[in-house]
């Protein structure tokens, strides 16, 4: 005849522990070419001025308004989709200008 030792309550929540559940897929909502500190923080020198706006405008005048791709490593140019969407456009100036005015 065979015996077998019960598991302790401690043994069965420490097995029940190891489980391993697996997760769903979450995908980060914030785009390579937002600033991820502060976002209306173009050229990332930890303030919002002017130059900020100067730098989106002189972007959207050079490329035009474009959906944006994965940011190239190494690239100067700033965090230009303040708002996160993809997209440079004018929208992203007034995003910054509009936090200018507030302040």
């Amino acid at each position: 005849m065979l015996y077998f030792k019960s598991r302790s309550r401690s043994q069965r929540e420490r097995r029940r522990a190891l489980f391993v559940e697996t997760l769903e897929v979450r995908r980060l909502l914030n785009s390579d070419w937002q600033n991820p500190g502060e976002r209306t923080d173009v050229n990332n020198d930890l303030f919002v001025a002017p130059i900020d706006v100067l730098q989106i405008i002189n972007d959207l005048r050079r490329n035009g308004t474009r959906q944006l791709g994965p940011r190239p490593i190494g690239t100067s140019i700033g965090y230009i989709d303040v708002t996160g969407d993809g997209f440079a456009s004018p929208i992203d100036v007034l995003n910054v200008i509009n936090i200018l005015n507030s302040r």
